[in-house]
């Protein structure tokens, strides 16, 4: 074959070859890299945080990377937190009162309430539907489970409680392995750092914050590589996840980074779940989030309250279950039954449900209200309602 028509059937082919991967992009595979040095939103973001002129109900927090503003309702009036970072339109007593049982719950956005209205949270049914309740709501937005256990362990020590709920996202276990948001989600909102735990010795081993201050993210908007580049070597996310590059602008480039993304994620060694979805127990992830359940739990049972672990299910774990019988976070009920942890798996409550349970993207204010059943039927069910005289912990 003459040169011009090999030079030609090579042309052809490689146009053919980006056609055919931009139709796979447009068929549904998803291309989100982590941007070079820090984009530009992010600066704006963190600009707004520090100076108070972003509408936020969260600001950075120097031990847990981010915590409610205190006293602050969103311009949108949909959230409302009280002087201690509570989602409340009033405050609470430190002490328990002698005609209530006080459930504080602890976790992520499932647990605050994101899109839904205050009265529509599952504490606030609760508290209606049970006057005998009084429900605190202690949720952040993007929490993984280390940071509401290291804000339980901030709050717990001024405000008493009957019964703690550690609530938790199957989602959550990609946190844990996550030190800067954008990291996991380059499309977060929270451009902020976080602390993280590690297994080191057969122990939990936690790593501080690294971003503490405003001079810290000062740092990182004037030499964002120089910042980023130590956090990263800490990250899970920064590892596998695609980085953006000039040659972005091919399709051919962004299919090949994103299934080397989702081969890491799925198939690799170090992979966090398995390509049916459930949990890889081999995983650090995991390992980490099952010490940290463990921590938690110890630490609500040594402070004399009884710790309830909930399991919020996303849609496709409920997807899963009830299609091919996959049960995502499986492991962990595994781990918990041996250890003879209380948990309620809010599966049980959604199973038969045939609304839709998200507004957006978390539970509408109709789903709330199937928590809230949930838990009660469970609390009644134990003879969890009535505080006891005294309330002996387990030995672990």
């Amino acid at each position: 074959m003459p040169l011009p028509q090999k030079a030609g059937f090579v042309l052809l082919s490689y146009v053919i070859l980006e056609i055919l991967a931009f139709l796979f992009l447009r068929g549904g595979l998803s291309y989100h890299p982590i941007a070079h040095g820090l984009a530009d939103r992010h600066r704006q973001i963190l600009k707004e945080l520090w100076e108070g002129e972003r509408d936020s109900y969260l600001r950075p927090d120097s031990d847990l990377g981010w915590s409610p503003r205190e006293s602050t309702t969103s311009l949108n009036g949909l959230y409302q937190n009280n002087a201690d970072g509570i989602r409340s339109n009033r405050e609470f007593s430190p002490s328990l009162s002698k005609n209530k049982l006080r459930i504080s719950s602890y976790g992520d956005s499932f647990t605050y309430g994101i899109e839904a209205k205050l009265a529509e949270t599952w504490q606030s049914h609760m508290e209606k539907n049970h006057p005998q309740i009084e429900a605190l709501n202690f949720g952040v937005s993007g929490y993984g489970l280390d940071q509401a256990y290291l804000r339980y362990l901030k709050k717990a020590s001024k405000f008493a409680s009957d019964i703690v709920v550690i609530g938790y996202l199957s989602e959550n276990i990609n946190r844990m392995v996550n030190n800067f948001q954008p990291f996991y989600s380059p499309d977060s909102g929270m451009p902020l750092s976080k602390p993280r735990y590690f297994i080191e010795n057969g122990k939990l081993s936690l790593h501080e914050n690294p971003l503490r201050s405003r001079e810290d993210y000062n740092r990182l908007t004037q030499d964002p590589a120089l910042v980023l580049e130590p956090l990263s070597r800490f990250d899970y996310w920064s590892k596998i996840r695609p980085h953006a590059s000039t040659w972005d602008f091919l399709p051919s480039v962004r299919v090949v980074k994103s299934l080397s993304f989702w081969f890491h994620y799925q198939i690799a060694s170090d992979a966090l779940i398995y390509p049916n979805g459930k949990y890889r127990e081999s995983s650090e992830a995991y390992a980490i989030t099952r010490e940290v359940f463990t921590a938690f739990y110890e630490a609500v049972a040594k402070n004399g309250s009884i710790p309830l672990i909930v399991i919020y299910p996303t849609a496709r774990d409920i997807e899963l279950r009830k299609t091919i019988g996959v049960v995502t976070y499986e492991p962990l009920i595994q781990y918990f039954h041996a250890k003879g942890f209380r948990f309620v798996d809010l599966f049980e409550g959604f199973a038969d449900t045939n609304f839709p349970i998200y507004a957006q993207q978390h539970y509408s204010a109709r789903s709330h209200g199937v928590v809230a059943r949930t838990l009660w039927n469970h609390l009644e069910s134990e003879g969890l309602l009535h505080r006891p005289s005294h309330y002996v912990t387990d030995t672990f």
